[in-house]
């Protein structure tokens, strides 16, 4: 086959998965209410994205009133497995990078990739590579009362499989309510999928909550894995911006180990901290009223 019929045929697939990918590029002016209204659309479309995780959000209305995404590039040593570098990409770069991921995991090399600053580069560059997705959110459910809720994504399993850590929490007044606390996380294999209700065990924060989890079970490479963690809690009255952060932190290790969790500014801290590698924080704002 010659060259360029080979690329129109990558052409072709590539924007077929394009066409359909689940991470497509929203817009936070159209989709989150920062006047009262409900936007059901939105909601509907976060839904079926994080497999059921806004249902509840779906059935009473609930408004979201802040949102924040982050996308990382993920690349192992080859020989090591370990992680070489954590790059934060843009959306467009992401859904283009984990497009080519499908098509070299069908069997068609892609014959050119885009790196992170748009520009050309070969698709050998990524064949250790993985990626990841953050998206917080702020859910208002009534006066002063917020849910925070951090979702990720990894587009298909990584490396280590081990404990990873994932939270959510505010940089202010924010009193986490007793058993509002809810995690899920979910995996898929070429045979079936997996779907858990409940992590390993789950660290109160002083102004949130997070969770350690194994990512996922088996040995087989998943082709997808995803979750989330939420907490409902009380702010204190009056009108103001509050930043709700959501982290994750991704073991790295021969031995699984369970860490302990603290919070150090806009992150946490997964001890012990040579085993972890942490992905920058998300950033979500909202206006507390």
């Amino acid at each position: 086959m010659n060259k360029k019929l080979m690329r129109i045929l990558n052409t072709a697939l590539t924007l077929s998965i394009l066409s359909t990918t689940m991470f497509a590029v929203e817009s936070k002016a159209e989709n989150i209410s920062t006047d009262g209204t409900y936007n059901k659309q939105y909601v509907e479309k976060l839904n079926e994205k994080y497999n059921g995780a806004f249902s509840e959000e779906l059935k009473n209305n609930y408004q979201i009133v802040g949102s924040d995404k982050k996308f990382f590039r993920i690349t192992h040593d080859k020989n090591t497995k370990k992680v070489k570098e954590t790059v934060e990409i843009s959306e467009k770069d992401f859904i283009i990078q984990t497009a080519d991921a499908k098509l070299a995991k069908l069997g068609v090399t892609p014959i050119q990739a885009l790196d992170d600053g748009g520009q050309t580069t070969t698709w050998s560059n990524y064949v250790n590579s993985n990626w990841l997705s953050l998206c917080t959110y702020s859910v208002r459910l009534s006066d002063h009362k917020y849910r925070i809720k951090n979702c990720f994504t990894w587009s298909e399993s990584p490396y280590w499989t081990l404990t990873d850590a994932v939270s959510v929490h505010t940089n202010g007044s924010f009193s986490p309510i007793s058993n509002t606390q809810k995690f899920e996380h979910w995996y898929s294999y070429s045979w079936g999928s997996g779907h858990k209700y409940s992590p390993s065990g789950y660290t109160w924060l002083d102004n949130g909550i997070s969770a350690t989890f194994k990512v996922c079970d088996g040995w087989e490479s998943t082709y997808s894995v995803g979750g989330y963690i939420q907490v409902d809690g009380y702010c204190p009255s009056g009108n103001y911006y509050l930043n709700a952060y959501g982290n994750y932190s991704h073991q790295q290790t021969a031995v699984d180990i369970k860490p302990s969790i603290s919070v150090k500014g806009a992150n946490i801290v997964c001890s012990p901290t040579i085993k972890f590698v942490p992905a920058s924080n998300t950033n979500c704002q909202f206006w507390v009223y």
